[in-house]
């Protein structure tokens, strides 16, 4: 089991290179923690603990995952059983001799403790970025190998001996394990791999770019019982002339029985629930949280007057107000006056509204790049980039265009060929959905990887050459 989790690990872990995101994180969490029984007589209570580790994500796209990693878990249960007694005959002195050994307990408490390396394997659904908030959801299943178990006993026990033929009963001799002991036992469990259905729920904050908290609870709920079943059950209290001074062991509820052959109990399953904590490093860039608004083109504004102005104050002032009811952000620092004749202010205002229309078609040209390996739609970031774009066409209603889908050269020619097309063809739905004239849009067209901006060396190459672009007809 551990060398097909191992290779699992690996496996996943060359694969990784071949996907857009990378996350890696830290995490912990707490709440119920318990190795969940049945008890043959007695109490049985849950118990607390926590957990911490580390893990891997992987994303297909900007919604859906997969992760493994490893943590350690902490598991607690405790017993009490009611005050009782038993006689086991023959039972063997030290000398070989046999009688009949009394015991009666009482005031038993114990609690068992242990600690599982645990291997998850889950598949994660996020929603699109939402400002600085994904609401997120995990399910999978988790192997759980246990690394520490141990048991902790309060009880009192009341021995006696009586031999065959003697009249005498000895309940006074502590040497022989003969007395009243109100003492502390200890030991270890013995407990097989564990295997849990596990989900996980939450919110994941955006706290930077490649930086993010996920916020949630967990539920691992064990599959299968942990529980070794010996050949043979010892009873909880038993008379053994190697302990000294004692001469009797006293074991755990997990391993034994009441005197009648009848073990407390043959099934355990670990249970947790809880809140968890993951702070994670990678994965998409964190878009920022901002109003999508038209871009404008505002190059230095130059006004050209025909006669020098004595106070160009007013005039400025009142260029300000137009551009503030337009909604423009203009400063008295970005106007110039020049005084001109009439055609020299002509030719200058036309090479002025030309170079303003270059600016907007490179801007419009910029290719929106990072698309996950198999991703058609736009992510929120890539979203607000079309919007940018879609806004500049909205300025220049004479500009017809044609949309590009490209890929990286992972995949076949096939596969990138019905991508690269889906890619187009998205962000002419878009478009279309804010406005665009479909008679603007002279062709979707899947480049696959024949125009890669960068060589497809290694994974933030590849991810510079899957892209979406518009490319204006000159």
């Amino acid at each position: 089991m551990k060398n097909i989790i191992i290779s699992i690990l690996f496996s996943l872990a060359g694969l990784g290179g071949l996907f857009a995101q990378h996350e890696f994180s830290a995490r912990v969490g707490g709440g119920l923690s318990s190795l969940s029984y049945d008890l043959s007589s007695g109490a049985h209570t849950n118990g607390f603990g926590g957990r911490f580790g580390a893990g891997y994500n992987y994303f297909f796209n900007n919604r859906w995952g997969l992760g493994v990693g490893f943590e350690l878990g902490l598991y607690n249960a405790k017993s009490a059983l009611p005050t009782f007694g038993y006689s086991i005959n023959p039972a063997f002195d030290i000398d070989g001799k046999t009688f009949e050994f009394i015991t009666n307990i009482s005031n038993f408490n114990e609690r068992q403790q242990t600690m599982m390396l645990q291997i998850p394997l889950m598949l994660q659904f996020q929603t699109a970025g939402n400002g600085r908030r994904q609401f997120y959801a995990a399910a999978g299943a988790k192997a759980g190998i246990p690394i520490g178990e141990k048991y902790d006993i309060e009880t009192t026990v009341v021995n006696a001996g009586k031999y065959e033929l003697e009249v005498i009963v000895y309940d006074n001799d502590r040497f022989w394990g003969f007395d009243k002991f109100e003492d502390k036992y200890n030991g270890s469990l013995d407990f097989n791999t564990a295997f849990f259905a596990s989900a996980e729920f939450g919110v994941k904050w955006k706290l930077k770019d490649r930086m993010s908290l996920y916020t949630g609870v967990y539920l691992d709920y064990g599959l299968n019982n942990i529980h070794s079943k010996a050949s043979s059950i010892p009873p909880v209290v038993e008379y053994n002339t190697d302990i000294v001074p004692n001469r009797f062991a006293v074991s755990s509820v997990m391993r034994s029985h009441n005197g009648s052959s009848h073990s407390f109990t043959d099934k355990v399953t670990p249970v947790a629930a809880g809140v968890t904590l993951r702070l994670a490093f990678g994965g998409s860039k964190s878009e920022a949280v901002k109003d999508i608004e038209e871009p404008v083109i505002m190059p230095r504004i130059i006004v050209y007057a025909a006669d020098p102005v004595a106070d160009p104050e007013p005039e400025l002032t009142e260029i300000l107000q137009i551009a503030e009811e337009e909604k423009l952000h203009i400063l008295f620092e970005d106007i110039e006056l020049v005084v001109a004749d009439e055609e020299t202010a002509q030719r200058e205002a036309a090479q002025a509204e030309a170079d303003k229309r270059m600016a907007a078609i490179e801007l419009i040209e910029q290719p929106i790049k990072d698309y996950h390996l198999s991703q058609n739609d736009p992510d929120a970031r890539q979203t607000r980039e079309l919007d940018d774009i879609i806004g500049l066409l909205h300025q220049y209603p004479d500009l017809q265009f044609y949309i590009y889908g490209h890929t990286c050269d992972l995949g076949s020619n096939e596969v990138n060929e019905r991508l690269g097309l889906q890619r187009a063809e998205t962000a002419k739905a878009y478009m279309l959905s804010k406005g665009i004239a479909e008679s603007r849009i002279l062709g979707t067209i899947s480049k696959r990887d024949s125009e890669p901006l960068v060589p497809n060396t290694d994974e933030e190459n590849r991810r510079t050459n899957r892209r979406v672009q518009i490319v204006v007809e000159k």
